[in-house]
Parts: structure tokens; C-alpha cells; sequence
């Protein structure tokens, strides 16, 4: 038994038990883990948190945003779009947010010849020769049948109140890299917009049908910003169809939405490189065509200044319109009363320009108004010495005539360098006046170059005295 016992407490001491240490790893252990939940709990409340914050978005200006709810736009108790400041929306994959950009863009649209590497690294064009490739040279067809390359470019934006409208009717629908280009080369900005293949075939189409109604020489030439303008009216109808449509794109183009840019060192609007010669000798033409009409409407304008002062456009509008009205006058006859007052007024109207006018009309105005005293008073003088005499021819009308007569032949008698013949009664003389146009005076010698024959017959009526 002691022997027994003695084993038992030896091998009772190789494995000993002690209740205190199994008590203190426990504890640890639970400590050890309340702490990892509570860290866990922490980082569930960040991560909720940032999640919830992460529904915060910016609009900056230039932009306007939308809000979608599982695929629908959320407009709450306005029109769904967000233009300045903060918004809140809940985190995807419940809400979306879509940013439009607002501000001004621009899209070139072109019409043009295939360069070769050289002219593309030199930005130097030169001549051509041989045959236009449709292939691989765009070029627009006129409506005299030419051809002509153009580079055009569109200014637009989306507006704010088409931001929805450009979100649901515009894909996004970037340019497609042509085949040969190289795909290292950086991509314009303008090739990534969703809108670019819809509205460059738009911006294209309108300028097809607009160049097939215009000639080309006006094209390039002087009306070039009028042919521009109507290209940007052609398109504007293009997006005002599809607004009626039910589909609006939500662009709108800015004031002179489409303007011509250079090309390399070409101009914006030119002929294919074949014909380049051709063009360049009749738009010379037509440039000096154009330089002389305008300096003949520059010379008539003076002119015009010159004869009836700055008025003249007015005075000339008034006397064509007094014509107009004696014209319709003479054709209606007695019928014309109505017209007839019309034509007073119309006349008191010219006068009271004319009265005003200056330069040559002014000086001819003046002389008439001087010549019509002069006659208005010669007449008074003849009617007042008529009135004076009036009396005594009444009484014996023979007597007055006979005596007027032989005072009037006495006065022209006594007129010196006057010759006196004497001419029996019934008798014809034949008188031959030799001319002498040297020795005349100005004054007769205009009034000898007025008769007509040198023979003139003088058959008296009353013996000469």
C-alpha cells in the first residue's frame, strides 16, 4: 500500500492541475474577444457611416445633375435636376448620380481632302493633280454643280432645362476610330461625346442641303457668313423637328452657332486643289467686279449729296411718289377727286423738302424762286401801265393805236446803228444780209448763227416812213 501510494504521488506530480491558471486563460480569452467585437462594432459604424456619406455629391458650376432610383429619375418636388451646391442621394446600388456638362462645346464637322503624311507633318498643302478620289477626298456638291471642301464647326451646349431630355434621348455614341489611324493617337475630346455621331450627321446633313442651293463663287466668296448662317438656320430645324418628334436632344447651338475655321494653311471654304487656278482667276473677277461697283455707288452716293444734299433719298422717294399720283390722276380723269387732294398734299410735301435740300437743288430752287419774282413783278408792271392806259384806248381805240404805232417806230428809228430804206407801197424788195460772224458781238453773232437761210423776204404791209 505504501508502495502504491508513493506511485500515486509520483506520478500525481508529473502532471500536476491548476485550477487558478485555467481561470486567468479564460478571462484573457473573453477579454480578448469582447475587445474584437467592439472594434468589429467600430468598424461596422465607420464603414456604415462613410457609406451613408458617400450619398453626398458636388455640383459644380458648368454642371447639372440627376438622380437615378433603381433605373428612374428622382424629381421629389422639382424637376429632378441639380445645378449648383451639395445633393444627397442614397448610395449605389440603390441611387445613381449623373453629371451633365453645361458648358459650351464645340464639334467640327469637315468636308475635306485626304492629306498625305508629308502635308500633315509639314501643315503645308500643296497642288494637285489627276483625278478627285470620293473615296477617300469629302467635299461638298454646290447648286451650280461644283465642288468645294469646307471646315465647319459646331458651338453648342446642353441647356439646363434639357438635361433630362438629353439623358434620355441621346446614347452615347462616341466616333468609331477609322481603320488606319494609329491607335497610340490621342482622341479630341470632341470624338468622346455621347452626342457626336447624331449631331455631326445632323450638322452634315444641313450643310449638304444648304450648299446644294447656293452657287459656289458665293459660297467662297462675299456671301460665305450668309451661306454659314444658313447652314446653322438648317440645322436648328433639324433639332426643332426631332423636339416635335417627341425626341429632343436638349442642345442648343449658341449665337452663331456655326462658324468656318481654317484648315492647315488653307482657308475655311476652298476648291478641290485641281481647280484651285480656275476659281482663283473668277473670284479675282468677281472681286474686282465687286470693288468697282462699290465705287460707283460710293460716286453716286456723293453725287447724289452733292445735287440734294443727305436728304436726297427722301426728296427723290417724294417726287416719284407726286409723279405716281399726276399718272393715276390723268387715267382716272374727272373720277380722280380723292386723288386729286392726295396729289396737293403730296405736292406741299416735295416743296417743303425741297426747301430744305441743299447742294445743286438748293442753288436751282433759289434761281427759280428769283426768276418767278422777276416775272411776277414784270407782269404787275404791264398790268399797271395796261390799267393806266386802259382808259384813253377805251375812248378812241383807232387814235390810241395809231399814235402808239408811230411813237413805237419813232423809238426804233432813233436807235442808233438803226438803217432807214424807204419801200413804195406794193413794191417786193429782196434783201441779201451778207454774214459776218467774226465781227458780230456774242450776243448777235449767236442770234446770226440762228438763222437758218441768208434770203429773206421783207413784204411791207405799211409804207415806211
Amino acid at each position: 500500500m505504501a508502495n502504491e501510494d508513493t506511485a500515486h504521488t509520483h506520478m500525481s506530480g508529473q502532471v500536476p492541475h491548476d485550477h487558478h491558471g485555467d481561470e486567468f486563460g479564460s478571462t484573457e480569452l473573453v477579454n480578448a474577444l469582447r475587445k474584437s467585437f467592439g472594434i468589429l462594432k467600430l468598424v461596422m459604424f465607420v464603414l456604415v457611416v462613410l457609406y451613408f456619406l458617400s450619398g453626398w455629391y458636388a455640383v459644380e458650376p458648368g454642371e447639372a445633375a440627376v438622380v437615378y432610383r433603381f433605373g428612374r429619375i428622382v424629381k421629389g418636388a422639382g424637376t429632378g435636376v441639380n445645378t449648383s451646391g451639395w445633393g444627397w442621394s442614397w448610395p449605389y446600388p440603390i441611387d445613381r448620380v449623373e453629371k451633365v456638362d453645361t458648358k459650351e462645346r464645340n464639334l467640327p464637322f469637315e468636308f475635306m481632302l485626304k492629306l498625305t503624311e508629308t502635308e500633315r507633318a509639314s501643315k503645308k498643302i500643296g497642288m494637285k493633280f489627276g483625278n478627285l478620289k470620293p473615296e477617300a477626298d469629302d467635299y461638298l456638291v454646290t447648286g451650280d454643280a461644283n465642288i468645294l471642301h469646307a471646315a465647319l464647326k459646331v458651338q453648342y451646349r446642353v441647356t439646363e432645362a434639357g438635361v433630362l431630355d438629353y439623358l434620355e434621348n441621346v446614347y452615347d455614341m462616341p466616333r468609331e476610330r477609322p481603320e488606319g489611324v494609329d491607335p497610340n493617337r490621342a482622341t479630341p475630346a470632341y470624338e468622346n461625346y455621347p452626342e457626336y455621331t447624331i449631331l455631326n450627321n445632323l450638322a452634315r446633313n444641313a450643310a449638304i442641303e444648304t450648299a446644294a442651293n447656293w452657287p459656289a463663287l458665293a459660297i467662297r466668296g462675299v456671301e460665305q457668313e450668309e451661306f454659314i448662317n444658313a447652314v446653322e438656320r438648317r440645322l436648328n430645324e433639324k433639332l426643332e423637328a426631332l423636339e416635335a418628334a417627341g425626341t429632343p436632344l436638349g442642345i442648343r447651338l449658341r449665337e452663331n452657332g456655326i462658324i468656318a475655321v481654317k484648315y492647315q494653311d488653307l482657308e475655311a471654304v476652298f476648291p478641290p486643289r485641281q481647280t484651285q487656278g480656275a476659281f482663283d482667276a473668277v473670284f479675282q473677277a468677281e472681286t474686282r467686279k465687286a470693288q468697282q461697283l462699290a465705287k460707283a455707288r460710293s460716286n453716286r452716293e456723293a453725287r447724289l449729296i452733292q445735287t440734294a444734299g443727305g436728304n436726297h433719298s427722301a426728296i427723290a422717294n417724294a417726287i416719284d411718289k407726286e409723279f405716281q399720283l399726276m399718272l393715276k390722276i390723268a387715267a382716272q380723269g374727272e373720277s380722280a377727286g380723292d386723288l386729286k387732294a392726295q396729289l396737293d398734299e403730296q405736292t406741299r410735301n416735295v416743296n417743303e423738302l425741297l426747301a430744305e435740300a441743299s447742294g445743286d437743288v438748293r442753288t436751282i430752287v433759289n434761281d427759280a424762286r428769283i426768276l418767278k419774282q422777276s416775272i411776277v413783278q414784270d407782269v404787275q408792271g404791264d398790268e399797271e401801265r395796261l390799267r393806266a392806259v386802259l382808259p384813253e384806248y377805251l375812248k378812241n381805240p383807232s387814235v390810241f393805236l395809231s399814235r402808239r404805232t408811230e411813237e413805237i417806230i419813232g423809238l426804233a428809228l432813233a436807235r442808233e446803228g438803226v438803217t432807214k430804206m424807204y419801200v413804195p407801197p406794193g413794191e417786193q424788195i429782196r434783201l441779201h444780209i451778207p454774214r459776218d460772224d467774226s465781227k458780230a458781238a456774242p450776243e448777235k453773232r449767236d442770234m446770226i448763227n440762228r438763222v437758218d437761210t441768208d434770203d429773206i423776204d421783207v413784204v411791207p404791209s405799211m409804207p415806211t416812213r
